[in-house]
């Protein structure tokens, strides 16, 4: 309601609006009564209003409670606050970003006047409201350190399960360095890097771990150091690793993986040469994280060797034009070969074990013939087949087909990658919808009819807002949430 509207005579009301609804009438009277100083009886007529909605009341609520805020009568706001967010979302009613708007504005009233409710409080309320928000988990949290709530901000930092691992270990190291603790700040990050072990990292993460490593002297480098000189020692590579990658020194992430490797290669299994191939993918050192894959599949379990063989793929596909160590193909012995077993499915040539059925050396020779980015192309999309014939219903292959469907496309093939469309098809909703993303851009490279492109935008805008699940529509929406893909499908 504008300001205008509020300071209006009951009069000005019934002139304007003519024959009202009883419950439109409730809203005109309680103005009517405020006017008249009656705020007890205009808190009735409102509370009535809201309580006759046939939407939800989530609308009506809010603006009840922010008339209640507007003239101080804090036990209305409060009352009408909590029944506007805990009523259900319709299409037609009370938004997403609306019920933010009211969730963060009763903190401001709070901080204003205790008697509309304890700030720390309603933040962290509004946090467990709003779980897609983890700005609002922090902000809690921060809010509760700045009050000297220590124990409820640990407990906060704890359970709250708005904020990633990641962003969770920063926050706790900042606030555990502004208590002096110096030594627990470098703990929770230490964590937090074991816990990715070797996957992509926040680069904030990783150069916040490397300044408290300065802070804290060489003793902690020199540990790592001894540590790997003694033996292959995960823990101490994962964290020397991360510490040169938040320095920004990738050459000497990269070197100290192949001097460890090379020190401790005689005593290594297959755990050792699963950590050396994440954190040489972390590093973007592809051929050497293939190699370090393939050794691990040495005397691997069969169920175990399906895994690497769809983590090949994936690392066969981001190797582009950088060659892959494997046999000749690499201008390297056969000795990565040796190490694979030998058994139904296996054959003794280098890439004899993902192309069944099929000459090992001719296999080889075909691919020397390549450049090398088809090269690569053509040895993911072998060792996909592979894992096909293997594993038909293995997991990883739908989200695999796109990554190839996705090289189609970049290489001109659209009609290439839309024949792979309905093997992507078994995968889950979000792989279901990458698939149509990539299916579209190949569709450009072809000459199929507008009619199936309109049903390929149909399909990844289903995917993305399922049945009964009210899409967001939000400036700052991700680039491949509802709200953009539908204004690209428009355009």
């Amino acid at each position: 309601m504008t300001p205008s509207a509020s300071r209006a005579s009951p009069g000005a009301w019934a002139s304007r609006s003519g024959a009202v609804s009883p419950r439109d009438a409730l809203r005109h009277l309680a103005e009517a009564r405020r006017e008249l100083g009656d705020l007890p009886g205009a808190e009735d007529a409102l509370t009535r209003w809201a309580q006759g909605s046939s939407s939800g009341g989530g609308a009506e609520w809010n603006e009840v409670a922010r008339w209640a805020a507007r003239y101080r009568r804090w036990a209305l706001a409060r009352t009408a606050a909590t029944k506007a967010l805990d009523s259900s979302i319709t299409k037609d009613g009370f938004t997403l970003e609306a019920r933010k708007r009211l969730a963060t504005d009763r903190i401001d009233w709070a901080r204003e006047d205790r008697a509309a409710g304890d700030p720390e409080l309603l933040q962290g309320d509004r946090a467990s409201r709003f779980l897609d928000d983890p700005k609002f988990a922090e902000e809690w949290i921060r809010a509760l350190e700045k009050a000297k709530k220590l124990r409820e901000g640990d407990d906060a930092l704890l359970k709250t399960r708005a904020l990633a691992p990641e962003r969770r270990a920063l926050l706790a190291a900042q606030l555990r360095d502004a208590r002096g603790d110096l030594a627990g700040a470098l703990d929770a990050l230490e964590k937090a890097v074991l816990a990715t072990s070797g996957q992509a990292s926040l680069q904030d993460l990783l150069k916040s771990f490397a300044g408290y490593v300065d802070r804290i002297g060489p003793r902690k480098r020199d540990g790592w150091m001894a540590a790997l000189d003694h033996q292959f020692d995960p823990a101490a590579l994962t964290l020397y690793h991360a510490y040169f990658q938040g320095k920004g020194r990738g050459d000497l992430a990269s070197n100290l993986l192949v001097q460890t490797e090379l020190r401790h290669v005689g005593s290594l299994d297959r755990a050792a040469w699963l950590v050396l191939s994440r954190l040489h993918e972390a590093s973007d050192s592809i051929p050497e994280a293939f190699r370090s894959r393939l050794a691990a599949a040495h005397g691997a379990p069969a169920e175990a060797q399906m895994e690497d063989l769809a983590v090949l793929v994936h690392l066969a596909l981001r190797a582009g034009a950088r060659p892959l160590a494997w046999g000749t193909y690499n201008d390297e012995p056969l000795k990565w070969a040796a190490r694979i077993d030998v058994n139904p499915g296996f054959t003794s040539g280098a890439l004899s074990f993902l192309m069944t059925g099929f000459d090992a050396q001719n296999a080889l020779y075909g691919l020397e013939a390549k450049r090398l980015p088809e090269r690569t192309f053509r040895t993911a999309r072998l060792l996909l087949d592979e894992l096909e014939r293997r594993a038909p219903s293995h997991p990883s292959i739908p989200a695999l087909v796109v990554e190839v469907m996705e090289r189609h496309v970049q290489q001109g093939q659209g009609a290439e990658a839309l024949k792979l469309l309905p093997k992507a098809d078994r995968g889950e909703a979000p792989v279901r919808a990458a698939a149509r993303r990539v299916a579209l851009l190949a569709l450009r490279q072809t000459k199929e009819p507008v009619a199936r492109e309109a049903a390929l935008w149909k399909e990844r805008l289903r995917f993305l807002a399922p049945d009964r699940i009210v899409p967001r529509f939000v400036d700052n929406a991700e680039a491949d949430g509802y709200a953009a893909v539908l204004r690209e499908a428009i355009a």
